[in-house]
């Protein structure tokens, strides 16, 4: 049995995955929530093969929803369910770790198949998702090759460019870590871990650098 768990959406919508996963005895829903950390902990008998998301109800914390699932199941498949068709959020999320995307346009069966292919360890995506994908990572590829210090962005993660946007605009430390709902001590190793990757000393610095090297 491939073991799922549903998460994001609203209840109703979950209850209705969880019944078109009954509908096929290879899939058994072992847990849902709005939440990962509380639907992982009231998880079944362990952690699940692959985790179907939802995220139309936050889109603003898909990525953030994302390296949570990662951090609590890192041996999970992600697969994640969306009506929304922006390319640039499709290939973020492949690039945070989703391994497939399934539109809510298509049907019953179409999801089944996404789990099980996502299951077996093939990516799910479309061709003009993949096409994007390999544009923006060739795109990046020049501009660091065009630009020594671009290296030196790239270098930084998801969170940490989070991180930077937020004390490039004079957020406190503690004022970044309620936006991304983190303690301060991860803010502070976060900077720390900036500073180091980009040869820059303080804060001051680094509004300078952001400014110079226009790092988004």
């Amino acid at each position: 049995m491939i073991r799922v768990i549903v998460l994001g959406g609203h209840k109703l919508e979950r209850d209705g995955l969880a019944l078109l996963l009954a509908t096929d005895t290879s899939f058994v829903a072992i847990c849902d929530g709005d939440e990962p950390r509380d639907a992982f902990a009231r998880a079944s008998g362990g952690t699940a093969d692959v985790v179907l998301i939802d995220i139309d109800r936050a889109p603003d914390r898909a990525a953030q929803t994302l390296q949570q699932v990662s951090k609590l199941a890192p041996h999970s498949r992600v697969l994640v369910l969306t009506a929304n068709t922006d390319r640039e959020l499709a290939g973020a999320l492949v690039l945070e770790g989703a391994r497939g995307i399934v539109s809510k346009d298509r049907s019953g069966e179409h999801l089944l198949d996404a789990i099980r292919k996502v299951h077996e360890g093939e990516l799910w995506i479309d061709r003009a998702t993949s096409a994007h994908l390999i544009a923006d990572l060739a795109d990046k590829r020049a501009r660091v090759t065009a630009d020594p210090e671009q290296a030196k962005i790239a270098s930084l993660t998801p969170r940490e460019r989070d991180v930077v946007a937020l004390a490039a605009k004079g957020h406190s430390n503690k004022a970044i870590a309620e936006r991304m709902k983190i303690s301060d001590n991860t803010v502070r190793h976060h900077l720390t871990s900036i500073f180091s990757k980009l040869g820059i000393a303080d804060r001051v610095a680094l509004v300078v650098y952001t400014y110079q090297h226009k790092v988004d």
